[in-house]
């Protein structure tokens, strides 16, 4: 790994700095966050609410800078790295560790996604419980030899320290962070665009989404995060210069924002065809649905509404709900599936919401022999007019291994009666 970069922390440094830095409440900004049930242990919670605050959204991140090479540091090492990478851009963002609310982590294999889980519990205090989701699979090229990698999305305060520069932690001209000012929140689902190669399917999928922000009086000043769901993962090979040829995904991007920063951006290995991707956004929104009546259900004229999952939704911020990786077990009477739902239902419920009040979904699916099932299954535990925003990604794993379908979920609170 080269750590002659003015800009890059020496490895050595972040493992001795991440031994230190479990959080405290003492750091954590003044928020409304409510952690609902799971365990101190595990530092994982089954939900997390968070009221209408500024919220940080992460780029993904990885355990040293874009070029380096990771390949003979272990996965704890490198988990305890990444995540000290993550406290460094929360401090940037005016929050930190102790105000994390949603983890999305990434895995090379479950060795790496078990090492991520117990790195938390070094890394969090008993009482920073967070929503997590681990996808297993492969990376983008740079840095080579990572294992593990993490999004998150935390409480900040008004007041933001200095910001970690894009091209540091990130590759060059992408952010390091987002942030969701107070206000309200858009959920536009993946949206995808074939294409004669990679590049030009992105930069066609990123033309169609930049038509829905129109359609919405919103624009790219807007957008807050992007994830993409893609094959091959590894297309892009740019950790220092980004073009069309060496890097056909993140060129797209740059073309779209035309030299402005690109949002907190992460990237996600599916197992669908090849030289194709499916690109969701998180928008911030200055118009909000009314308390009664806190999302709402949105399809722009061109497209094609669904019973089982919503092209847009538009919520306000009194109550969001982070609600974890929720699985279910392949023995349970009635299926795997059903019982999945029956799960999220107690989840939601134990946070103050329930499932007519789905904002955001992201079904992982290890098991591709499960997606027509869960096709069928989905109407019976949704309402056809409020189905949430949503992504199906097949992966290569997820935990607890044996299942093959995990949801994690976005949830509004119920308005009061």
């Amino acid at each position: 790994m080269r750590l002659d970069r003015t800009y890059c922390v020496p490895f050595v440094a972040l493992i001795l700095l991440a031994s230190h830095m479990v959080s405290t409440a003492a750091d954590q900004p003044q928020s409304d966050i409510r952690r609902v049930g799971g365990e101190e242990a595990s530092r994982i919670a089954e939900a997390v609410v968070v009221g209408n605050q500024p919220l940080v959204h992460t780029a993904q991140l990885f355990a040293a800078a874009p070029g380096d090479d990771l390949s003979t540091v272990s996965a704890a090492a490198q988990v305890d790295a990444v995540l000290q990478q993550l406290d460094k851009v929360l401090q940037g963002s005016g929050s930190s560790l102790a105000g994390l609310v949603r983890l999305n982590g990434y895995a090379r294999d479950d060795a790496s996604a078990t090492a991520l889980r117990a790195g938390l519990t070094r890394s969090l205090a008993p009482e920073t419980r967070v929503a997590l989701t681990i996808a297993i699979g492969a990376f983008p090229a740079q840095p080579r030899g990572a294992l593990v990698s993490v999004d998150a999305i935390a409480v900040a305060s008004d007041s933001a320290a200095t910001p970690v520069a894009p091209g540091v932690l990130t590759p060059p001209g992408f952010a390091a962070a987002t942030t969701l000012p107070p206000g309200g929140v858009v959920y536009i689902s993946g949206q995808a665009e074939k294409g004669d190669n990679l590049h030009e399917a992105t930069r066609k999928t990123l033309a169609g989404l930049k038509r829905t922000l129109d359609w919405l009086e919103l624009s790219l000043d807007d957008v807050v995060e992007i994830k993409s769901f893609l094959t091959p993962i590894d297309a892009d090979l740019c950790p220092i210069e980004v073009n069309s040829e060496s890097c056909p995904v993140r060129s797209a991007f740059q073309e779209l924002f035309a030299g402005k920063t690109v949002p907190a951006s992460s990237f996600v290995e599916w197992q669908l065809g090849t030289n194709s991707i499916e690109i969701e956004f998180v928008v911030r929104s200055p118009k909000q649905p009314a308390a009664s009546a806190p999302i709402e259900y949105l399809t722009p004229p061109w497209m094609t509404a669904s019973p089982v999952f919503c092209r847009v939704t538009r919520c306000r911020r009194d109550a969001l709900v982070y609600i974890g990786e929720t699985s279910g077990d392949p023995a349970a009477a009635g299926g795997e599936i059903r019982d999945l739902f029956g799960r999220l239902r107690k989840s939601a419920e134990a946070a103050g919401t329930d499932l007519s009040h789905l904002a955001k979904a992201t079904y992982y699916v290890s098991n591709q022999e499960l997606i027509p099932q869960f096709g069928k299954i989905r109407p019976e535990f949704y309402d056809p007019k409020r189905p949430p925003a949503a992504s199906l990604a097949p992966i290569q794993g997820i935990q607890p291994a044996g299942r093959g379908l995990v949801v994690d979920m976005i949830a509004v609170g119920k308005p009061a009666p």
